[in-house]
């Protein structure tokens, strides 16, 4: 009987495997790892496309000024604010007033005045969904 070690047979698992030079078995040779993506270098254009872009942010942003109204003045100050300064300020009163349930810190149990700005009368908000009442007093 001839010798298997020229055919390339592998012994000593449960399947012998034949392999055929340049087959692998369905798989191919290429790495599993990926090449670094290419950085292309942006030309004068693109560059002053994108500096127009920045100095138009147009009517959205966190930055942009808001007139804000009495009712909600009286706890965040009146004037011009920021939607993140509004909200700092909503914070604020909440927890100088200790108005954030001690069982559940995730609600805030909103005193007349808060519950003014909330529309909650009596009523636990929820403290993740409070920005969404702030749409009705401010005027862009």
């Amino acid at each position: 009987m001839a010798s298997k070690k020229g055919l390339g047979v592998q012994q000593g698992s449960k399947k012998s495997v034949r392999k055929v030079d340049g087959a692998t078995n369905g798989k191919s040779n290429k790495s599993s790892s990926k090449k670094p993506a290419v950085r292309l270098r942006n030309t004068k254009e693109q560059h002053q496309q994108h500096s127009q872009k920045q100095q138009n942010p147009g009517e959205g942003g966190g930055l942009l000024k808001v007139e804000v109204d009495d009712t909600l003045g009286a706890i965040v100050g009146r004037g011009s604010r920021t939607r993140p300064e509004i909200v700092r300020g909503l914070w604020e009163y909440v927890r100088e007033h200790r108005l954030q349930d001690t069982r559940d810190g995730r609600f805030i149990v909103p005193d007349r005045k808060f519950s003014r700005v909330m529309g909650a009368e009596g009523r636990r908000i929820n403290a993740f969904r409070m920005a969404k009442f702030i749409n009705t007093h401010i005027k862009k």
